[in-house]
C-alpha cells in the first residue's frame, strides 16, 4: 500500500509530519509534496497581450479555482502593459459563473473547504483594509448553494508586497498583480517571498538575453507547456535547448 501526500504549504506543514508519522508507524510507503509554492509569473514590457495569450494567463491563474499547485500566484508586469493585463483578465472574470461544478453553465466552481474560503477571504479583506485597489467578480450562487464555499475571484492590484495576499499561497481565487519599472527589480521581488522555494516561469515572450538573465534567477523552473515539467538545475543554455521550435517560436516577440 502506498500513500501520496500533499503538505506543501506552510499551514498544511502540520498535517503533513502528522501523516508521515502515521504512515512510518505502520511501515507505509509515502510520496509527499513538501514544498509550498507562491510561484511568480513576469510579464515583460515587450509581451505579446492578445486574446490568445491572455487565454493562457487566465487559465494558468484560474482553473480550478486557482486551486492549482503551479498557477501563478503573483504576476508581476512591466508598468507599461499593467493595465492590459487587468482589462484582459478583467473581461475574462466578468463572464465567470460561480456555481455547482457539474451545471453545464458553471465555469468557476467552489473552494475545496470552509477553512479555505475562510482564509482566502481573510486575504482578500486585508487587502481592502489596507486600500489596496481590489476588483471582484461574479455573484456567488443562491439557492441550494448559498452558503458554499464559493468566493467571488478578485484581482488586487499593487497591494503593499508586505500584505499576506501577496506573501503567502492564495490556493484560491484572488491574484495580486503588481507593476514593476526593472526587470532586474521584478525577479527581486519575486524571490522575496521568502517561505516559497518554487518558482515558476509561464508562457511569456521574452528577449533570449531577458530569458537567460530570468534562468539565472531563479532556483527552479516550470516549463508550462509539459505538464508537471519541472526543470531542476539546467543552466540557461541547457533550458533553452529543452525547448521546441514550437514552444521557441511562441515565446518570441515580432
Amino acid at each position: 500500500m502506498a500513500i501520496s501526500c500533499a503538505a506543501g504549504s506552510a499551514r498544511a506543514s502540520a498535517s503533513g509530519r502528522a501523516i508521515a508519522s502515521q504512515t512510518g508507524a505502520r511501515l507505509l510507503r509515502l510520496t509527499s509534496e513538501t514544498r509550498t509554492r507562491n510561484d511568480p509569473a513576469l510579464i515583460l514590457q515587450d509581451a505579446i497581450l492578445d486574446d490568445t495569450h491572455l487565454d493562457r494567463l487566465f487559465a494558468a491563474i484560474y482553473d480550478t479555482t486557482g486551486q492549482i499547485c503551479m498557477n501563478a500566484k503573483r504576476v508581476y508586469v512591466h508598468r507599461s502593459r499593467l493595465d492590459e493585463v487587468v482589462r484582459g483578465l478583467s473581461a475574462r472574470l466578468q463572464k465567470v459563473k460561480l456555481g455547482y461544478g457539474l451545471d453545464a453553465d458553471t465555469t468557476m466552481g467552489p473552494l475545496h473547504s470552509p477553512a479555505q474560503k475562510t482564509f482566502v477571504e481573510e486575504l482578500i479583506r486585508e487587502a481592502k483594509d489596507a486600500g489596496a485597489d481590489v476588483r471582484e467578480y461574479g455573484e456567488l450562487p443562491g439557492g441550494d448553494m448559498q452558503g458554499g464555499n464559493f468566493v467571488r475571484p478578485a484581482i488586487v492590484i499593487n497591494p503593499d508586497p508586505t500584505l499576506r495576499i501577496v506573501t503567502e499561497e492564495q490556493f484560491g481565487p484572488a491574484l495580486p498583480v503588481i507593476a514593476y519599472d526593472s526587470l532586474d527589480g521584478a525577479v527581486e521581488r519575486a524571490n522575496g517571498a521568502w517561505r516559497y522555494e518554487f518558482y515558476a516561469c509561464y508562457d511569456l515572450p521574452y528577449q533570449l538575453a531577458d530569458l537567460n538573465r530570468l534562468i539565472d534567477s531563479f532556483a527552479h523552473l516550470y516549463n508550462h507547456y509539459r505538464p508537471h515539467g519541472a526543470l531542476r538545475g539546467l543552466t540557461p543554455a541547457a533550458y533553452l535547448h529543452s525547448l521546441t521550435p514550437h514552444e521557441t517560436s511562441l515565446s518570441h516577440s515580432p
